[in-house]
């Protein structure tokens, strides 16, 4: 009997696609950090409702992958958690992200660039919903300025599509 094939994101294995985010900026945000964030605050209400009182203390512990949910907590949410402890964030893994994040935002801004070029400083600004200095910023290739979520919002509107391919190296 052969085994059902298992799936990541109701899709097989092979191709992963970030086609749930395409489009939707903020369902990347809610993968990327705020889903630990509104968890907290649903089960603090859940808490709450069920004993009458909320938590007297909350705390968050995590390694590897939840070592960095729970830095993300930390630097975004500071509030959500009384103590948190993290375990093996690995160093390597935030430069590692960082240069990944640097290499993303280069490539959309790049394509987006392309999409612009054609176009007036006010006709891009009104299609990427943006202002005529970001405009300006973009076309200039001002990187630094412009965050992740800010540029893959921008996407769709330069009639663009991404495809995310994972595979190992060697």
């Amino acid at each position: 009997m052969q085994q059902p094939q298992r799936t990541w994101g109701m899709r097989p294995f092979g191709v992963i696609t970030a086609r749930w985010a395409y489009g939707h900026p903020q369902k990347l945000i809610d993968w990327a950090y705020r889903a630990t964030h509104l968890t907290a605050l649903f089960a603090k209400e859940m808490i709450g409702a069920y004993y009458g009182s909320g938590p007297r203390r909350s705390y968050f512990q995590g390694c590897s992958d939840g070592g960095h949910e729970g830095l993300m907590e930390a630097m975004r949410y500071p509030a959500d958690f009384d103590g948190i402890i993290i375990g093996a964030p690995a160093s390597p893994w935030t430069r590692t992200m960082a240069d990944l994040n640097l290499m993303l935002r280069s490539k959309l801004m790049s394509a987006i660039c392309q999409m612009a070029r054609g176009m007036t400083r006010p006709k891009a600004a009104k299609r990427f919903g943006i202002t005529q200095p970001r405009v300006n910023d973009l076309l200039r290739g001002k990187v630094d300025k412009f965050s992740l979520d800010a540029l893959v919002s921008m996407v769709p509107a330069a009639g663009l599509h991404v495809q995310i391919r994972v595979r190992k190296v060697g």
